[in-house]
């Protein structure tokens, strides 16, 4: 399994605050990076075309920060009609829906 960001790149790149320290940082990455794998169809698990590393990781990014929101951001995502699985899935169509790797149809 691939971590496709790391805390320096969390820091100075995304400007996250969120996490304290890079152990933090590094459990809900691995557990973003999982679900960009499952959204991308394990196209990502050899590794990252360059052309869209910098979506990749700023994606991962995003998505272990929902883990981390505070409950009032979580209720209020929640609340304008989206499950947690909708509003995990928009997060990745932000990031990596013009990429092609979202794709469901056949090549």
């Amino acid at each position: 399994m691939a971590v496709y960001a790391d805390f320096p790149y969390y820091q100075d790149f995304y400007c996250g605050t969120v996490f304290p320290d890079a152990a933090v940082f590094r459990t809900a990455a691995a557990r973003a990076s999982d679900y960009i794998d499952n959204v991308t169809f394990g196209r990502l698990t050899g590794s990252v075309p360059e052309p869209f590393a910098e979506q990749v990781k700023k994606c991962a990014c995003a998505l272990a920060e929902v883990t981390y929101s505070t409950p009032t951001e979580t209720l209020t995502a929640l609340l304008s009609g989206k499950s947690v699985a909708d509003y995990l899935y928009s997060i990745c169509l932000r990031y990596l829906g013009r990429t092609g790797l979202m794709y469901r149809g056949c090549d």
